[in-house]
C-alpha cells in the first residue's frame, strides 16, 4: 500500500476502495466526552511519575469512554516514541483494556517508575521499546523471574492537550 504525498498534504477522502484502512474512525464531528489529566508520564528513561495537584479534563472521544469509563490522560514527556506520540501530547490511558504484546502501554516498575513504551511479551519475558528518532534509547528488558514489580496499562489514543 502507497499513499501519494497529495493524500496527505490535500486530505483527499477516497472511497470504498481507498488505500486508507477500511475500519478508521473519524474524528471530526464525533461525540466527545471527557477524561481526568493525572500526570505526566516518560517516554525516555523510567523515572517517578508526575502527578498533577489538580485533575484538569481533557476532551476525547466517547467510544473511549464507553470502551473503558476508568479512561484518564497523562501528558507525555520525552521522545522515546516521538514516531508514535511526539512530547506533549496526551496519551489516553484504559485500565480496563487488557494489554496485548505490541500494544502501546504505560508501565509502572515497583510501584515507582513510569514509562511508555511498545511491549513486546516473548515466553514470560517482556520487552519495552522505543519508537524515537532518537537512537540513544534501548529497550528495557524485565525476565518473567525478575524480581521487579511491573505493571502495564493500555495506552488506547494520542492527541493534543488541547480541544480539537
Amino acid at each position: 500500500m502507497r499513499i501519494a504525498k497529495s493524500d496527505i498534504i490535500e486530505g483527499e477522502v477516497l472511497g470504498a476502495d481507498s488505500r486508507f484502512p477500511s475500519n478508521r474512525i473519524p474524528v471530526k464531528g464525533m461525540p466527545m466526552g471527557r477524561v481526568p489529566l493525572v500526570g505526566n508520564t516518560h517516554a525516555g528513561k523510567a523515572c517517578l511519575p508526575e502527578e498533577l495537584d489538580e485533575f484538569p479534563e481533557v476532551e476525547v472521544p466517547q467510544f473511549l469512554i464507553d470502551r473503558d469509563p476508568g479512561s484518564y490522560g497523562l501528558e507525555v514527556d520525552g521522545d522515546c516514541m516521538d514516531r508514535v506520540c511526539p512530547p506533549g501530547m496526551v496519551a489516553v490511558v484504559q485500565p480496563g483494556v487488557p494489554a496485548n504484546s505490541g500494544d502501546v502501554v504505560v508501565a509502572t516498575i515497583d510501584g515507582a517508575d513510569s514509562i511508555m513504551r511498545r511491549m513486546t511479551v516473548i515466553n514470560g519475558d517482556l520487552i519495552l521499546s522505543p519508537e524515537s528518532h532518537n537512537p540513544d534509547h534501548e529497550n528495557m528488558y524485565i525476565a518473567a523471574q525478575d524480581d521487579r514489580q511491573v505493571h502495564v496499562e493500555h495506552v488506547a489514543y494520542f492527541q493534543s492537550r488541547e480541544a480539537f
